[in-house]
């Protein structure tokens, strides 16, 4: 196994860790430089965002304001319509979110869990952008210190939730 298959490998083991703890239904770490869901749960990209589509009632508050609430305050959450069913986001190392799908409930029981992650995944993946790798299309570029000057585009995640 490659330095980086090693690393993926651990994140992914704490993103079972994360969603067994939780009874989650689903827990990945999106890289926003690159626009690519890295690591989750449920194995490859469409299998990810498959449990987001499977959640019928999520459909409807999926594009509110979480996307800018994302970049403005680091952290983010979406309950479904039916009011069971939340997503939560996290933005940490300037490059990459937490995103965690659960039963609300779950959710609301979760912020000391999700904090332990996060101090476990910032030590795993790199701060910043990929030098060499282009900008998503959509970022903002610039020499500015936020995400969006890193050129996260957040709404990658929840066009990607509702192609695949």
């Amino acid at each position: 196994m490659s330095v980086a298959g090693s690393y993926t490998a651990k994140v992914v083991a704490q993103l079972r860790s994360l969603k067994a703890g939780l009874g989650a239904t689903a827990a990945g770490v999106f890289d926003g430089a690159r626009a690519l869901l890295h690591a989750s749960t449920e194995g490859p990209e469409d299998s990810f965002w498959r449990a987001f589509r499977e959640i019928s009632c999520f459909r409807d508050g999926w594009a509110d304001h979480w996307d800018r609430d994302l970049l403005v305050t680091g952290f983010a959450r979406v309950e479904c319509g039916c009011g069971r069913h939340a997503v939560a986001t996290t933005l940490f190392n300037r490059r990459w979110i937490l995103i965690v799908l659960a039963d609300v409930r779950a959710l609301n029981e979760a912020d000391r869990a999700i904090v332990e992650a996060i101090e476990i995944l910032k030590n795993l993946l790199p701060a910043g952008s990929p030098s060499g790798w282009p900008r998503p299309p959509g970022g903002a570029g610039g020499g500015g210190q936020g995400p969006a000057e890193l050129g996260i585009s957040v709404g990658w995640i929840r066009d990607r939730a509702a192609r695949n």
